[in-house]
Order: C-alpha cells, then sequence, then structure tokens
C-alpha cells in the first residue's frame, strides 16, 4: 500500500485543495481543483468538486471519478455513466495513451482534467470539442475496430477471446497457434494481438459486456 499512498501524496502536492482517506482497501480523494488549458484558441479556466476512488491497482483498474457539487447533470448527453461516475474514455485507450507505468498524477492531469475541459468547452460553446464516440458496449466494439482494423462487432468479439486467454504478452518468436505455421511476428492477426496485449487488462469483463450486448442485438433481429 505505500506505493499507492505516495502516488496519492504526490497528487495532493500538485493539487492542494483535495484531500484523502482509506475506506478498507479502498483510497478516496475529494475536494476541489482547478485548471488552465487551451482547447483550439479557447483558453479553459475552471475548477471542479470531485470524488475519486482508486486501490493500489489503479494502473489495471482505472479509477472511478464523479462530479459531486451539481453541476453537471447526469445524463448520457454528459457522459456520465448510469452509476453517477464520469466516462473518462474507453479503459484500453487510455491505459496504450499513459503507457504501462502511468502515475496518478499523469492519469489526473491527462484524462481527469482532459475531461472537465472538454465539458466545460461543452457548456460553453454547445458542443463537444472533439466530437463525440458511441455510448457503453457500442463506443467498446467502435474503438477496437477502429484501433486494430477490425472488419465486425463479432471480430471483436473474437479478438477479445484471444486476448482474454493471454497470460503474458505474445513473444514474436513462438510459433503462432492460429494454424498458419508461422512466428507470431510474421502472423497479422498475432501481430494485432501483440500490439493490442496490455499486461493486467481485464479483457475477460470486456469480452462478457460484448457477449451480452451481441445475443441482445441477434435476440432482437430475431423477433
Amino acid at each position: 500500500m505505500d506505493k499507492i499512498e505516495s502516488e496519492i501524496r504526490n497528487l495532493i502536492k500538485y493539487h492542494s485543495k483535495l484531500s484523502s482517506q482509506k475506506l478498507q482497501n479502498q483510497y478516496i480523494v475529494t475536494g476541489r481543483f482547478g485548471f488552465k488549458t487551451k482547447i483550439f484558441d479557447d483558453e479553459i479556466v475552471d475548477a471542479y468538486k470531485i470524488e475519486m476512488r482508486l486501490d493500489d491497482k489503479f494502473r489495471q483498474q482505472l479509477p472511478v471519478v464523479r462530479e459531486i457539487a451539481g453541476r453537471i447533470k447526469r445524463n448520457i448527453d454528459n457522459h456520465i455513466n448510469k452509476d453517477g461516475t464520469c466516462c473518462l474514455g474507453v479503459p484500453h485507450q487510455i491505459k496504450a495513451k499513459l503507457g504501462a507505468n502511468f502515475t496518478l498524477l499523469e492519469f489526473f492531469d491527462q484524462v481527469v482534467t482532459g475531461y472537465f475541459a472538454q465539458y466545460s468547452y461543452k457548456e460553453k460553446h454547445g458542443k463537444w470539442p472533439f466530437g463525440e464516440a458511441s455510448h457503453y458496449q457500442v463506443g467498446l466494439l467502435e474503438y477496437y475496430m477502429e484501433s486494430f482494423g477490425l472488419q465486425s462487432f463479432e471480430s471483436v468479439e473474437r479478438f477479445l477471446e484471444k486476448l482474454s486467454k493471454l497470460k503474458n504478452k505474445p513473444k514474436g518468436y513462438q510459433r503462432c497457434n492460429c494454424g498458419c505455421n508461422k512466428l507470431i511476428k510474421n502472423c497479422p492477426n498475432q501481430k494485432l494481438i501483440k500490439k493490442a496485449y496490455i499486461h493486467g487488462h481485464d479483457y475477460i469483463s470486456e469480452l462478457k459486456e460484448v457477449k451480452a450486448y451481441l445475443e441482445k442485438q441477434n435476440v432482437g433481429n430475431k423477433n
């Protein structure tokens, strides 16, 4: 636990109006934080009151964040999840952007502040500055399709099935098990798997979400 406590202390050092408390194995960071940034040519200066919950595995299971002053209405158009947490983006995309050993401060300054700065822009201009991705499972499916050149939702399901079975990143000089009889580094399918693999990421939960969504769609189509 010393590492996560050090991460939190460093965060509070730079955002001094935040404070933290420990609740069983979870840490709760609350308070007001401000920022000054630019989106396009528009300077955004603002502040929000938030609650962030995390544990010592925050790099695998990303922190969850809520706006707690009642400023942001809890609806999907504001990228607020059904449980009231902010939709900060697709977790895999966030981890790929930040890198394997990102700090809590980096997560906060790049991801958390990024969400609230974009919301401030939306308040001012009536639209999100960089467009909007689809929500929930569709957003997850579209992210994998666009990021890894997959052609259908079903191909994303198969892709996640392969990723969910891995314990470590595939080695390029291992023999591929897809039936092509090539080394992994020479197999287009396995090269994509290797590119997508992030150690500790919960592909199993993503696969369950995707399967449930696709099954529901198939039932709806039959009816």
